[in-house]
Protein backbone atom coordinates (compact mmCIF):
# COMPACT_ATOMS: atom_id res chain seq x y z
CA UNK A 1 0.00 0.00 0.00
CA UNK A 2 2.07 2.79 -1.53
CA UNK A 3 0.24 5.59 0.19
CA UNK A 4 0.53 4.43 3.79
CA UNK A 5 3.96 3.57 3.62
CA UNK A 6 5.25 6.72 1.45
CA UNK A 7 3.59 8.37 5.15
CA UNK A 8 5.58 6.24 7.31
CA UNK A 9 8.29 6.65 5.71
CA UNK A 10 7.93 10.41 6.32
CA UNK A 11 7.10 10.12 9.46
CA UNK A 12 9.58 7.53 10.86
CA UNK A 13 9.75 9.44 14.37
CA UNK A 14 6.12 9.41 15.22
CA UNK A 15 5.96 5.59 14.02
CA UNK A 16 8.18 4.99 16.84
CA UNK A 17 6.70 7.16 19.53
CA UNK A 18 3.33 5.15 18.61
CA UNK A 19 5.02 1.75 19.39
CA UNK A 20 6.46 2.59 22.86
CA UNK A 21 2.72 4.06 23.51
CA UNK A 22 1.16 0.86 22.59
CA UNK A 23 3.68 -1.30 24.05
CA UNK A 24 3.83 0.56 27.75
CA UNK A 25 -0.88 0.73 27.40
CA UNK A 26 -0.05 -3.35 26.72
CA UNK A 27 2.00 -3.59 29.61
CA UNK A 28 -0.10 -1.10 31.86
CA UNK A 29 -3.13 -3.40 30.89
CA UNK A 30 -1.90 -6.74 31.27
CA UNK A 31 -0.02 -5.73 34.60
CA UNK A 32 -4.25 -4.84 36.32
CA UNK A 33 -5.25 -8.30 36.49
CA UNK A 34 -1.45 -9.87 37.66
CA UNK A 35 -1.62 -7.40 40.27
CA UNK A 36 -4.98 -8.15 41.62
CA UNK A 37 -3.89 -12.02 41.57
CA UNK A 38 -1.31 -11.42 44.09
CA UNK A 39 -3.37 -9.38 46.63
CA UNK A 40 -6.34 -11.82 46.27
CA UNK A 41 -3.70 -15.09 46.96
CA UNK A 42 -2.23 -12.41 49.81
CA UNK A 43 -5.38 -12.36 51.59
CA UNK A 44 -5.75 -16.25 51.27
CA UNK A 45 -1.94 -16.88 52.72
CA UNK A 46 -2.53 -13.65 55.27
CA UNK A 47 0.07 -11.71 54.40
CA UNK A 48 1.42 -8.46 56.11
CA UNK A 49 -1.20 -5.50 56.23
CA UNK A 50 2.01 -3.43 54.63
CA UNK A 51 2.27 -5.87 51.68
CA UNK A 52 -1.32 -5.77 50.59
CA UNK A 53 -1.41 -2.06 51.23
CA UNK A 54 1.39 -1.99 48.70
CA UNK A 55 0.20 -3.59 46.14
CA UNK A 56 -3.66 -1.75 46.59
CA UNK A 57 -1.55 1.73 45.93
CA UNK A 58 0.16 -0.02 42.87
CA UNK A 59 -3.23 -1.19 41.64
CA UNK A 60 -4.42 2.31 42.08
CA UNK A 61 -1.80 4.14 39.64
CA UNK A 62 -2.14 0.89 37.27
CA UNK A 63 -6.22 1.93 37.38
CA UNK A 64 -5.70 5.25 36.80
CA UNK A 65 -2.41 5.01 34.25
CA UNK A 66 -5.16 2.47 32.12
CA UNK A 67 -7.76 5.01 32.03
CA UNK A 68 -5.65 7.88 30.87
CA UNK A 69 -3.82 5.80 28.16
CA UNK A 70 -7.26 4.63 26.88
CA UNK A 71 -8.28 7.91 25.93
CA UNK A 72 -4.56 8.97 24.89
CA UNK A 73 -3.84 6.28 22.49
CA UNK A 74 -6.99 6.43 20.72
CA UNK A 75 -6.88 10.20 20.23
CA UNK A 76 -3.01 9.98 18.97
CA UNK A 77 -4.42 7.53 16.65
CA UNK A 78 -7.61 9.41 15.84
CA UNK A 79 -5.09 12.53 15.27
CA UNK A 80 -2.81 10.58 13.34
CA UNK A 81 -6.00 9.39 10.39
CA UNK A 82 -6.72 12.42 9.91
CA UNK A 83 -3.25 13.93 9.59
CA UNK A 84 -2.84 11.09 6.59
CA UNK A 85 -6.14 11.95 5.27
CA UNK A 86 -5.60 15.54 5.33
CA UNK A 87 -2.71 15.20 3.19
CA UNK A 88 -3.43 12.45 1.22
CA UNK A 89 -7.08 14.44 -0.06
CA UNK A 90 -4.87 17.69 -0.32
CA UNK A 91 -1.99 15.73 -2.84
CA UNK A 92 -4.68 14.07 -4.44
CA UNK A 93 -6.72 17.67 -5.05
CA UNK A 94 -3.76 18.94 -6.20
CA UNK A 95 -3.01 16.21 -8.97
CA UNK A 96 -6.86 16.57 -10.09
CA UNK A 97 -6.62 20.29 -10.54
CA UNK A 98 -4.24 19.43 -13.25
CA UNK A 99 -5.82 16.73 -14.83
CA UNK A 100 -7.55 17.73 -18.73
CA UNK A 101 -11.19 17.13 -19.63
CA UNK A 102 -10.63 13.13 -20.14
CA UNK A 103 -9.97 12.88 -16.66
CA UNK A 104 -13.32 14.59 -15.77
CA UNK A 105 -15.18 12.55 -18.43
CA UNK A 106 -14.17 9.52 -16.98
CA UNK A 107 -14.61 10.37 -13.15
CA UNK A 108 -17.72 12.29 -12.85
CA UNK A 109 -17.96 14.97 -9.71
CA UNK A 110 -20.06 12.75 -7.87
CA UNK A 111 -17.65 9.62 -7.85
CA UNK A 112 -14.66 12.27 -7.18
CA UNK A 113 -16.19 13.36 -4.10
CA UNK A 114 -16.76 9.81 -2.75
CA UNK A 115 -13.48 8.64 -3.17
CA UNK A 116 -12.11 11.66 -1.30
CA UNK A 117 -14.59 11.44 1.37
CA UNK A 118 -15.46 7.62 2.11
CA UNK A 119 -12.97 5.70 0.40
CA UNK A 120 -9.99 8.07 2.02
CA UNK A 121 -11.47 8.07 5.49
CA UNK A 122 -11.60 4.07 5.45
CA UNK A 123 -7.91 4.27 4.13
CA UNK A 124 -7.05 6.51 6.72
CA UNK A 125 -8.73 4.76 9.53
CA UNK A 126 -6.10 1.57 8.54
CA UNK A 127 -3.16 3.80 7.80
CA UNK A 128 -2.61 4.42 11.53
CA UNK A 129 -5.84 2.94 13.73
CA UNK A 130 -6.00 -0.37 11.65
CA UNK A 131 -2.51 -1.26 11.74
CA UNK A 132 -1.63 0.05 15.70
CA UNK A 133 -4.20 -1.85 17.09
CA UNK A 134 -3.15 -5.10 15.12
CA UNK A 135 0.23 -4.40 16.68
CA UNK A 136 -1.23 -3.62 20.01
CA UNK A 137 -2.87 -7.02 19.68
CA UNK A 138 0.43 -8.73 18.97
CA UNK A 139 1.54 -7.44 22.01
CA UNK A 140 -1.53 -7.79 24.15
CA UNK A 141 -1.53 -12.14 22.59
CA UNK A 142 1.87 -12.76 23.29
CA UNK A 143 2.74 -10.93 26.69
CA UNK A 144 -0.85 -12.56 27.77
CA UNK A 145 0.08 -16.05 26.29
CA UNK A 146 3.47 -15.86 28.39
CA UNK A 147 1.30 -15.07 31.83
CA UNK A 148 -1.32 -17.59 30.96
CA UNK A 149 1.23 -20.40 30.27
CA UNK A 150 2.65 -19.67 33.56
CA UNK A 151 0.07 -19.48 35.62
CA UNK A 152 -1.94 -23.33 33.77
CA UNK A 153 -0.91 -24.22 30.85
CA UNK A 154 -3.66 -26.50 30.70
CA UNK A 155 -5.79 -23.93 31.09
CA UNK A 156 -4.57 -21.65 28.85
CA UNK A 157 -4.68 -24.39 25.81
CA UNK A 158 -8.69 -25.34 26.50
CA UNK A 159 -9.34 -21.30 26.42
CA UNK A 160 -7.44 -20.84 23.34
CA UNK A 161 -8.87 -23.67 21.21
CA UNK A 162 -12.04 -21.64 20.62
CA UNK A 163 -10.42 -18.12 19.84
CA UNK A 164 -7.91 -19.67 17.71
CA UNK A 165 -10.97 -21.21 15.39
CA UNK A 166 -12.78 -17.62 15.63
CA UNK A 167 -9.59 -15.82 14.11
CA UNK A 168 -9.40 -18.32 11.46
CA UNK A 169 -13.01 -17.92 10.70
CA UNK A 170 -12.72 -14.17 10.50
CA UNK A 171 -9.71 -14.08 8.03
CA UNK A 172 -11.33 -17.00 6.03
CA UNK A 173 -14.60 -15.41 5.98
CA UNK A 174 -13.47 -11.47 5.95
CA UNK A 175 -13.03 -11.80 1.89
CA UNK A 176 -16.90 -12.45 1.30
CA UNK A 177 -17.10 -9.06 4.04
CA UNK A 178 -15.03 -7.38 1.80
CA UNK A 179 -17.13 -8.05 -1.48
CA UNK A 180 -20.48 -6.96 -0.24
CA UNK A 181 -18.40 -3.73 1.28
CA UNK A 182 -16.72 -3.16 -2.21
CA UNK A 183 -20.50 -3.80 -3.98
CA UNK A 184 -21.76 -0.99 -1.08
CA UNK A 185 -19.10 1.45 -2.05
CA UNK A 186 -20.05 0.84 -5.45
CA UNK A 187 -23.54 1.54 -4.92
CA UNK A 188 -22.48 4.87 -2.81
CA UNK A 189 -20.37 6.26 -5.75
CA UNK A 190 -23.84 5.92 -7.60
CA UNK A 191 -26.16 7.59 -5.92
CA UNK A 192 -23.35 10.61 -5.32
CA UNK A 193 -23.33 10.45 -8.95
CA UNK A 194 -27.53 10.63 -9.57
CA UNK A 195 -27.82 13.25 -6.93
CA UNK A 196 -24.92 15.74 -8.19
CA UNK A 197 -25.86 15.63 -12.13
CA UNK A 198 -29.67 16.03 -10.14
CA UNK A 199 -29.34 19.10 -8.50
CA UNK A 200 -26.80 20.68 -10.66
CA UNK A 201 -29.70 20.61 -13.22
CA UNK A 202 -32.90 21.27 -11.10
CA UNK A 203 -34.08 24.05 -12.94
CA UNK A 204 -34.02 22.35 -16.07
CA UNK A 205 -36.35 19.06 -14.34
CA UNK A 206 -38.57 21.59 -12.96
CA UNK A 207 -38.47 23.36 -16.40
CA UNK A 208 -39.92 20.76 -17.90
CA UNK A 209 -41.88 18.72 -14.82
CA UNK A 210 -39.68 16.08 -14.44
CA UNK A 211 -39.30 15.59 -10.62
CA UNK A 212 -41.47 12.73 -10.59
CA UNK A 213 -39.36 11.11 -13.08
CA UNK A 214 -36.43 11.54 -11.33
CA UNK A 215 -37.23 10.77 -8.23
CA UNK A 216 -39.04 7.61 -10.00
CA UNK A 217 -35.57 6.70 -11.70
CA UNK A 218 -33.82 7.73 -7.66
CA UNK A 219 -35.68 5.25 -5.94
CA UNK A 220 -33.87 1.88 -7.49
CA UNK A 221 -30.70 3.55 -7.35
CA UNK A 222 -31.14 4.47 -3.37
CA UNK A 223 -32.78 0.92 -2.74
CA UNK A 224 -29.55 -0.70 -4.41
CA UNK A 225 -27.46 1.33 -1.89
CA UNK A 226 -29.65 0.47 0.84
CA UNK A 227 -29.50 -3.22 0.41
CA UNK A 228 -25.83 -3.36 -0.15
CA UNK A 229 -26.01 -1.27 3.45
CA UNK A 230 -27.73 -4.00 5.05
CA UNK A 231 -25.98 -7.09 2.75
CA UNK A 232 -22.61 -5.42 4.59
CA UNK A 233 -24.47 -4.77 8.07
CA UNK A 234 -25.51 -8.37 7.85
CA UNK A 235 -21.93 -9.96 7.19
CA UNK A 236 -20.03 -7.90 10.17
CA UNK A 237 -23.07 -9.03 12.87
CA UNK A 238 -22.62 -12.54 11.60
CA UNK A 239 -18.46 -11.89 12.22
CA UNK A 240 -19.29 -10.75 15.76
CA UNK A 241 -21.90 -12.61 17.07
CA UNK A 242 -19.27 -15.33 15.97
CA UNK A 243 -17.08 -13.97 18.26
CA UNK A 244 -19.48 -13.04 21.06
CA UNK A 245 -20.17 -16.91 21.32
CA UNK A 246 -16.48 -17.67 20.98
CA UNK A 247 -15.81 -15.32 24.12
CA UNK A 248 -18.43 -16.67 25.59
CA UNK A 249 -17.41 -20.85 25.04
CA UNK A 250 -14.00 -19.69 26.24
CA UNK A 251 -15.22 -17.91 29.48
CA UNK A 252 -17.67 -20.92 29.84
CA UNK A 253 -14.44 -23.43 29.79
CA UNK A 254 -12.65 -21.85 32.52
CA UNK A 255 -15.49 -21.85 34.33
CA UNK A 256 -15.87 -24.94 34.34
CA UNK A 257 -12.12 -26.52 34.20
CA UNK A 258 -11.05 -23.45 36.02
CA UNK A 259 -13.67 -24.25 38.95
CA UNK A 260 -12.66 -28.26 38.99
CA UNK A 261 -8.71 -26.73 39.20
CA UNK A 262 -9.35 -24.34 42.24
CA UNK A 263 -11.69 -27.23 44.25
CA UNK A 264 -8.87 -29.83 43.51
CA UNK A 265 -6.12 -26.56 44.69
CA UNK A 266 -4.28 -27.17 41.76
CA UNK A 267 -5.46 -23.36 41.06
CA UNK A 268 -5.54 -20.61 43.78
CA UNK A 269 -8.78 -18.43 43.84
CA UNK A 270 -6.52 -14.89 42.61
CA UNK A 271 -5.46 -17.27 39.87
CA UNK A 272 -8.79 -18.21 38.90
CA UNK A 273 -9.76 -14.39 38.74
CA UNK A 274 -6.55 -13.33 36.66
CA UNK A 275 -7.27 -15.97 34.45
CA UNK A 276 -10.95 -14.85 33.59
CA UNK A 277 -9.61 -10.84 33.23
CA UNK A 278 -6.38 -12.15 30.77
CA UNK A 279 -9.20 -13.92 28.44
CA UNK A 280 -11.59 -11.38 28.57
CA UNK A 281 -8.48 -9.26 27.25
CA UNK A 282 -7.49 -11.12 24.58
CA UNK A 283 -10.81 -11.41 23.20
CA UNK A 284 -10.44 -8.18 21.72
CA UNK A 285 -6.90 -8.98 19.56
CA UNK A 286 -8.19 -11.87 17.97
CA UNK A 287 -10.48 -10.09 16.67
CA UNK A 288 -8.22 -7.02 15.87
CA UNK A 289 -5.39 -9.54 14.29
CA UNK A 290 -8.10 -11.29 11.96
CA UNK A 291 -9.78 -7.86 11.26
CA UNK A 292 -6.54 -6.57 10.12
CA UNK A 293 -6.42 -8.76 7.55
CA UNK A 294 -9.65 -7.94 6.17
CA UNK A 295 -9.33 -3.91 6.93
CA UNK A 296 -6.24 -4.16 5.00
CA UNK A 297 -7.74 -5.53 1.68
CA UNK A 298 -10.39 -3.13 2.24
CA UNK A 299 -7.62 -0.58 2.19
CA UNK A 300 -6.17 -1.86 -0.70
CA UNK A 301 -9.06 -1.27 -2.52
CA UNK A 302 -9.80 2.57 -1.03
CA UNK A 303 -6.22 3.08 -2.29
CA UNK A 304 -6.69 1.81 -5.76
CA UNK A 305 -9.83 3.83 -5.67
CA UNK A 306 -7.69 7.17 -4.84
CA UNK A 307 -4.65 6.27 -6.68
CA UNK A 308 -6.71 5.79 -10.01
CA UNK A 309 -7.58 9.64 -9.20
CA UNK A 310 -3.76 10.24 -8.48
CA UNK A 311 -2.30 8.38 -11.43
CA UNK A 312 -4.70 8.88 -13.93
CA UNK A 313 -2.30 9.87 -17.39
CA UNK A 314 -1.52 13.42 -17.13
CA UNK A 315 -1.82 14.85 -20.68
CA UNK A 316 -0.87 18.29 -20.05
CA UNK A 317 2.93 18.36 -18.91
CA UNK A 318 4.27 20.98 -16.56
CA UNK A 319 8.19 21.01 -17.17
CA UNK A 320 9.72 24.69 -16.96
CA UNK A 321 9.93 26.29 -20.08
CA UNK A 322 10.72 29.98 -21.48
CA UNK A 323 9.34 32.78 -20.34
CA UNK A 324 9.20 35.77 -22.97
CA UNK A 325 7.11 38.50 -24.46
CA UNK A 326 4.32 36.58 -26.35
CA UNK A 327 3.37 38.55 -29.97
CA UNK A 328 0.80 35.91 -31.32
CA UNK A 329 0.23 33.10 -32.54
CA UNK A 330 0.05 30.49 -35.44
CA UNK A 331 -1.60 27.00 -35.66
CA UNK A 332 -0.62 24.58 -38.59
CA UNK A 333 -2.04 21.61 -39.91
CA UNK A 334 -3.61 21.29 -36.23
CA UNK A 335 -5.59 18.33 -35.47
CA UNK A 336 -7.34 16.57 -32.49
CA UNK A 337 -9.79 14.35 -31.53
CA UNK A 338 -12.11 13.65 -28.00
CA UNK A 339 -10.76 9.84 -28.11
CA UNK A 340 -11.42 8.75 -31.68
CA UNK A 341 -13.96 11.39 -32.52
CA UNK A 342 -12.02 13.47 -35.06
CA UNK A 343 -13.00 17.56 -34.29
CA UNK A 344 -10.15 19.24 -35.98
CA UNK A 345 -8.68 18.34 -39.17
CA UNK A 346 -5.46 20.58 -40.51
CA UNK A 347 -6.18 23.50 -38.97
CA UNK A 348 -3.72 26.43 -40.10
CA UNK A 349 -4.36 30.20 -38.79
CA UNK A 350 -2.86 33.04 -37.33
CA UNK A 351 -3.39 34.95 -33.87
CA UNK A 352 -1.18 38.18 -34.49
CA UNK A 353 -0.74 41.04 -31.35
CA UNK A 354 -3.55 44.08 -31.23
CA UNK A 355 -6.05 42.09 -33.57
CA UNK A 356 -9.63 41.26 -33.28
CA UNK A 357 -9.93 37.35 -34.59
CA UNK A 358 -13.36 36.20 -34.74
CA UNK A 359 -14.23 32.39 -35.32
CA UNK A 360 -17.48 31.40 -36.51
CA UNK A 361 -19.02 28.16 -37.73
CA UNK A 362 -21.96 25.93 -36.42
CA UNK A 363 -22.39 23.75 -33.20
CA UNK A 364 -19.56 20.99 -33.37
CA UNK A 365 -16.94 22.60 -35.80
CA UNK A 366 -13.95 23.06 -32.77
CA UNK A 367 -14.57 26.90 -32.24
CA UNK A 368 -14.19 26.03 -28.23
CA UNK A 369 -11.60 23.44 -28.85
CA UNK A 370 -9.13 26.00 -30.27
CA UNK A 371 -9.52 28.45 -27.31
CA UNK A 372 -8.52 24.92 -25.19
CA UNK A 373 -5.26 24.53 -27.51
CA UNK A 374 -4.35 28.07 -27.06
CA UNK A 375 -4.75 28.38 -23.41
CA UNK A 376 -2.72 24.41 -23.33
CA UNK A 377 -6.02 22.78 -21.70
CA UNK A 378 -5.56 20.14 -24.14
CA UNK A 379 -2.82 19.13 -26.70
CA UNK A 380 -3.12 18.74 -30.29
CA UNK A 381 -2.90 14.98 -31.52
CA UNK A 382 -0.61 16.10 -34.48
CA UNK A 383 0.26 19.40 -36.19
CA UNK A 384 2.32 22.24 -34.59
CA UNK A 385 0.94 25.54 -32.80
CA UNK A 386 3.76 28.26 -32.43
CA UNK A 387 4.19 31.36 -30.38
CA UNK A 388 5.45 34.41 -32.36
CA UNK A 389 7.44 35.83 -29.26
CA UNK A 390 10.51 38.15 -28.48
CA UNK A 391 12.81 35.56 -28.72
CA UNK A 392 11.66 34.34 -32.05
CA UNK A 393 8.83 31.42 -33.00
CA UNK A 394 8.67 29.11 -30.35
CA UNK A 395 6.64 26.08 -30.10
CA UNK A 396 3.38 26.06 -27.84
CA UNK A 397 5.04 23.51 -25.59
CA UNK A 398 8.23 25.38 -25.06
CA UNK A 399 6.76 28.16 -23.30
CA UNK A 400 6.09 27.93 -19.25
CA UNK A 401 2.59 26.89 -19.16
CA UNK A 402 1.75 29.15 -16.00
CA UNK A 403 3.56 32.00 -18.21
CA UNK A 404 1.66 31.36 -21.00
CA UNK A 405 -1.93 31.12 -19.19
CA UNK A 406 -1.01 34.79 -17.33
CA UNK A 407 -1.23 35.97 -20.45
CA UNK A 408 -4.85 35.24 -20.99
CA UNK A 409 -8.43 35.97 -20.15
CA UNK A 410 -10.89 32.99 -20.71
CA UNK A 411 -14.74 33.32 -20.37
CA UNK A 412 -16.43 29.79 -21.02
CA UNK A 413 -19.68 29.35 -22.83
CA UNK A 414 -20.87 28.56 -19.21
CA UNK A 415 -19.79 30.89 -16.29
CA UNK A 416 -18.91 28.78 -13.35
CA UNK A 417 -19.55 30.58 -10.24
CA UNK A 418 -19.41 29.71 -6.79
CA UNK A 419 -21.26 29.79 -3.53
CA UNK A 420 -19.60 33.14 -2.38
CA UNK A 421 -19.68 36.65 -2.77
CA UNK A 422 -20.31 38.67 -5.91
CA UNK A 423 -16.40 40.55 -5.04
CA UNK A 424 -14.83 36.98 -4.29
CA UNK A 425 -16.45 35.57 -7.31
CA UNK A 426 -14.79 38.16 -9.43
CA UNK A 427 -11.26 38.68 -7.72
CA UNK A 428 -11.39 34.44 -7.61
CA UNK A 429 -8.72 34.78 -4.66
CA UNK A 430 -6.78 37.36 -6.42
CA UNK A 431 -6.70 39.66 -3.23
CA UNK A 432 -3.69 41.34 -4.63
CA UNK A 433 -5.80 42.44 -7.68
CA UNK A 434 -8.76 44.30 -5.41
CA UNK A 435 -7.91 47.91 -6.67
CA UNK A 436 -8.69 47.09 -10.11
CA UNK A 437 -12.15 45.47 -9.10
CA UNK A 438 -14.54 49.01 -9.65
CA UNK A 439 -12.55 49.12 -12.99
CA UNK A 440 -13.41 45.36 -13.91
CA UNK A 441 -17.13 45.90 -12.87
CA UNK A 442 -17.25 49.23 -14.45
CA UNK A 443 -16.07 47.32 -18.33
CA UNK A 444 -18.53 44.47 -17.58
CA UNK A 445 -21.45 46.61 -17.86
CA UNK A 446 -22.34 45.41 -14.02
CA UNK A 447 -22.29 48.93 -12.27
CA UNK A 448 -25.79 49.25 -12.38
CA UNK A 449 -26.87 45.83 -11.11
CA UNK A 450 -24.19 45.82 -8.13
CA UNK A 451 -25.69 49.29 -6.76
CA UNK A 452 -29.03 47.97 -6.31
CA UNK A 453 -27.87 45.06 -4.30
CA UNK A 454 -28.31 45.02 -0.71
CA UNK A 455 -24.84 44.19 -0.04
CA UNK A 456 -23.46 45.57 -3.36
CA UNK A 457 -20.76 43.52 -4.08
CA UNK A 458 -20.58 41.69 -0.81
CA UNK A 459 -24.00 40.38 -1.85
CA UNK A 460 -24.01 36.56 -1.53
CA UNK A 461 -25.07 35.12 -4.87
CA UNK A 462 -25.69 31.83 -4.08
CA UNK A 463 -25.16 27.94 -5.87
CA UNK A 464 -23.72 27.96 -8.79
CA UNK A 465 -25.05 32.32 -9.07
CA UNK A 466 -28.29 31.20 -8.49
CA UNK A 467 -29.37 34.62 -7.66
CA UNK A 468 -28.14 35.92 -10.81
CA UNK A 469 -29.89 36.53 -14.06
CA UNK A 470 -28.19 34.60 -17.53
CA UNK A 471 -26.74 37.73 -18.10
CA UNK A 472 -25.77 38.92 -14.93
CA UNK A 473 -23.68 35.48 -14.59
CA UNK A 474 -21.75 35.86 -18.04
CA UNK A 475 -20.85 39.83 -16.76
CA UNK A 476 -19.50 38.31 -13.53
CA UNK A 477 -17.55 35.94 -15.30
CA UNK A 478 -16.30 38.78 -18.05
CA UNK A 479 -15.43 41.32 -14.93
CA UNK A 480 -12.94 38.27 -13.37
CA UNK A 481 -11.91 37.43 -17.08
CA UNK A 482 -10.51 41.01 -17.22
CA UNK A 483 -9.43 41.70 -13.70
CA UNK A 484 -5.98 41.26 -14.59
CA UNK A 485 -5.76 43.33 -17.72
CA UNK A 486 -4.33 40.18 -19.88
CA UNK A 487 -3.20 40.45 -23.13
CA UNK A 488 -5.15 38.77 -24.97
CA UNK A 489 -8.93 37.63 -24.00
CA UNK A 490 -11.08 35.08 -25.21
CA UNK A 491 -14.69 35.30 -25.15
CA UNK A 492 -16.70 31.90 -26.02
CA UNK A 493 -20.32 32.90 -26.66
CA UNK A 494 -19.75 34.89 -23.48
CA UNK A 495 -22.38 37.07 -23.95
CA UNK A 496 -25.16 35.16 -25.47
CA UNK A 497 -27.31 36.12 -22.56
CA UNK A 498 -27.07 39.91 -23.12
CA UNK A 499 -29.82 41.80 -24.76
CA UNK A 500 -27.96 43.94 -27.79
CA UNK A 501 -28.17 47.29 -25.78
CA UNK A 502 -26.22 45.55 -23.01
CA UNK A 503 -23.61 43.68 -25.23
CA UNK A 504 -23.32 46.22 -26.86
CA UNK A 505 -22.12 48.53 -24.34
CA UNK A 506 -19.50 45.51 -22.80
CA UNK A 507 -18.11 45.02 -26.12
CA UNK A 508 -17.14 48.51 -26.46
CA UNK A 509 -15.60 48.66 -23.04
CA UNK A 510 -14.06 45.20 -23.91
CA UNK A 511 -12.50 46.54 -27.13
CA UNK A 512 -10.87 49.17 -25.26
CA UNK A 513 -9.43 48.00 -22.64
CA UNK A 514 -7.79 44.80 -24.03
CA UNK A 515 -5.07 44.36 -26.57
CA UNK A 516 -5.74 41.55 -28.57
CA UNK A 517 -9.33 39.78 -28.36
CA UNK A 518 -10.34 36.71 -29.30
CA UNK A 519 -14.56 36.03 -30.38
CA UNK A 520 -15.56 33.00 -30.71
CA UNK A 521 -19.41 33.27 -31.35
CA UNK A 522 -22.50 33.31 -33.50
CA UNK A 523 -23.36 36.48 -33.68
CA UNK A 524 -22.45 38.27 -36.10
CA UNK A 525 -23.11 41.76 -35.30
CA UNK A 526 -20.08 41.44 -32.75
CA UNK A 527 -17.78 39.41 -35.84
CA UNK A 528 -18.08 42.28 -37.64
CA UNK A 529 -16.02 43.83 -35.42
CA UNK A 530 -13.17 41.71 -36.48
CA UNK A 531 -9.43 42.41 -38.09
CA UNK A 532 -10.19 38.51 -39.79
CA UNK A 533 -12.91 35.79 -39.21
CA UNK A 534 -12.30 31.95 -39.75
CA UNK A 535 -15.29 30.14 -40.58
CA UNK A 536 -15.13 26.48 -39.55
CA UNK A 537 -17.17 23.50 -40.51
CA UNK A 538 -16.63 19.73 -39.84
CA UNK A 539 -13.10 20.76 -37.98
CA UNK A 540 -11.83 22.60 -40.75
CA UNK A 541 -11.16 26.49 -41.96
CA UNK A 542 -13.83 27.01 -44.88
CA UNK A 543 -12.77 30.53 -45.21
CA UNK A 544 -11.11 33.06 -43.57
CA UNK A 545 -11.07 36.73 -44.48
CA UNK A 546 -12.36 40.22 -42.94
CA UNK A 547 -16.48 40.03 -42.43
CA UNK A 548 -17.30 42.57 -45.27
CA UNK A 549 -14.93 39.91 -47.61
CA UNK A 550 -16.93 37.26 -46.44
CA UNK A 551 -20.27 38.13 -47.10
CA UNK A 552 -18.97 38.89 -50.50
CA UNK A 553 -17.66 35.61 -51.27
CA UNK A 554 -21.75 34.36 -50.29
CA UNK A 555 -20.38 31.03 -48.93
CA UNK A 556 -20.67 29.80 -45.30
CA UNK A 557 -20.51 32.86 -43.60
CA UNK A 558 -22.82 34.44 -45.64
CA UNK A 559 -25.68 31.61 -45.24
CA UNK A 560 -24.82 32.20 -41.47
CA UNK A 561 -25.22 35.25 -41.66
CA UNK A 562 -28.42 34.88 -43.48
CA UNK A 563 -29.88 32.24 -41.18
CA UNK A 564 -29.42 35.17 -38.18
CA UNK A 565 -30.63 37.69 -39.48
CA UNK A 566 -33.97 35.31 -40.73
CA UNK A 567 -34.00 34.52 -37.16
CA UNK A 568 -34.12 37.66 -35.96
CA UNK A 569 -36.95 38.63 -38.22
CA UNK A 570 -39.05 35.40 -36.88
CA UNK A 571 -38.56 36.78 -33.35
CA UNK A 572 -39.43 40.41 -34.52
CA UNK A 573 -42.74 39.61 -36.08
CA UNK A 574 -43.52 37.52 -33.10
CA UNK A 575 -43.39 40.51 -31.28
CA UNK A 576 -45.42 42.37 -33.22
Amino acid sequence: MKLVSDFWRREKGWFLFLIFMTIFTTAANLSFPYILKEIIDGIQKQLSGRKILEYVVILLFLGLARSILSTLLPFLRGKTNERFAWLCRARVFSFILNKNEKFFNQFPPGDVIERLEQDLNDLSWFSCSGIFRAIEGGFTLLLGLVILLRINAFLTLLALLPLSLAGGFWSRIGGLVLGTYRRWREKISEVCNYLESSLSGVKLLKAFRKEGDTIAKFLPILQARISGAVQFAKSEAKVSLVFRATAETAILIILCFGGFLVIKNRLTIGEFVAFMAYIGLLVQPFWDLGNFFVTQRRGKVAEKRIRDLAEFPEVIKRQEGERCEIRGFQFVNVEFAYDSKPVLSGVSLEIKEGMKVGIAGPVGSGKTTIAKLLLRLLEPKSGEIRVITDKGILSLMEIDLSHLRSHFGYCPQEPSLFSDTLKNNILFGREELAERLNQAIEISGLVGEIKAMPGGVDSLIGERGIKLSGGQKERVAIARAILSSPRILILDDATASLDAEIEKEVVANLLKAVETLILITHRLSLLSLCDVVYVLEGGKVEEKGKPEELIAQRGLYWRLYERQLLKERLKEDEAV
